[in-house]
């Protein structure tokens, strides 16, 4: 016997797909668990109070696609999302710190993402976390198109790059791999580990940045296959010769 469709989708094993992610029932035709994995829901807050601040969320980002944040206030904030104003302020101080707790909860699964595939990267098996992070943006699209874009936060991107460069950096520890008569500048390997990372990440992150943008007109399948393609940078042996270039 096949299991019922709520149980499957308790399982924090499964991958995103778009049929995992149902849509917002309210006036935002944005999705309901906008920020809220599967895999990561048991770790949250209460159904209740995930359910409002998910209407939150979702009426932020379509008021976004309108106006800047700057301009976006809280009355018209609760009223798309159909929520009173004592209720929004139970959660957050005001629309940037509502903001603010968004690209947390963002990076945090980035972060979370990197994490939950640190002994993959580590052995060059960069696949699966590419497939998982692209399905995510993916099954989010509208979310993630809206916080790129030109009325959000401008910095937020940077940050995004900086949270996953870190955690991919921490997992595959390219200069530990290095030999040890080529670690003779320990100052100038992490250095160069930087910029081989940052190369990396920022094109990743800008990649699924312009995908989204332009109404994901690639499937995913070719999304990864590309990505893990560019991923050859994280080879220790770009290091080695980056290393050899400097002496």
């Amino acid at each position: 016997m096949l299991p019922s469709r709520a149980m499957r989708n308790r399982d924090p094993r499964r991958r995103l797909t778009d049929e995992t992610q149902p849509r917002c029932r309210r006036r935002c035709a944005v999705q309901e668990d906008i920020l809220t994995p599967e895999w990561r829901r048991e770790l949250k807050m209460d159904r209740r109070s995930r359910r409002t601040r998910n209407a939150l969320t979702a009426a932020l980002m379509a008021l976004l696609k309108e106006k800047p944040l700057k301009s976006v206030t809280v009355t018209e904030l609760t009223e798309r999302a159909d929520v009173n104003r004592a209720t929004f302020y139970v959660h957050f101080k005001d629309v940037f710190d509502m903001f603010d707790q968004v690209k947390l909860e963002f990076c945090d699964i980035c972060r979370d993402l990197v994490d939950a595939h640190a002994h993959e990267l580590a052995r060059n098996e960069n696949r699966p976390f590419l497939e998982d992070i692209f399905r995510y943006f993916a099954a989010n699209e509208d979310a993630f198109a809206t916080i790129f874009g030109e009325n959000a936060d401008g910095a937020f991107f940077s940050e995004v790059v900086d949270v996953v460069r870190d955690r991919c950096l921490a997992a595959v520890s390219p200069l530990d791999k290095v030999e040890r008569g080529a670690r003779t500048n320990l100052a100038l390997g992490e250095a160069l580990c930087n910029y081989q990372f940052d190369f990396l990440v920022s094109g990743i992150v800008s990649m699924l940045r312009r995908w989204l943008a332009e109404g994901r007109r690639e499937p995913v399948e070719l999304m990864v296959d590309v990505a893990d393609s560019y991923m050859s940078v994280l080879d220790v042996s770009v290091l080695e010769h980056a290393l050899k270039l400097a002496e």
